[in-house]
């Protein structure tokens, strides 16, 4: 049996596209589910980006860092978005100064 997490963001991706069952399958394949703690990042400035996330609870935190160390935030991504530096993920570029991770509670 599949994951709970796994048909809801199968249903949020059937909302924006209809996918085939064979894609869907696909899908499952590579589908594993992760979490973060509050303020734990999942991709850093100056790393590569490899994976896209869906938000399942919470929020995600899109924020730029200077050369100080000080974090701006860039933007949020609320649950059943999804969220990934997109094109340095399908260009496989270093991030120079983004950062990604979960909301500190």
């Amino acid at each position: 049996m599949l994951n709970p997490i796994y048909h809801r963001f199968i249903n949020v991706l059937q909302s924006i596209i209809p996918l085939p069952d064979e894609q869907i399958g696909k899908l499952s394949a590579i589908f594993r589910p992760s979490s973060l703690s509050a303020g734990q990042f999942f991709i850093q400035a100056r790393e590569r980006p490899t994976q896209i996330r869906f938000v399942v609870s919470e929020l995600m935190r899109l924020c730029y860092v200077n050369s100080a160390g000080a974090e701006f935030n860039k933007a949020f991504c609320p649950e059943n978005h999804f969220v990934a530096a997109h094109s340095a993920v399908t260009e496989q570029k270093i991030l120079r100064n983004l950062q990604i991770g979960s909301t500190s509670s």
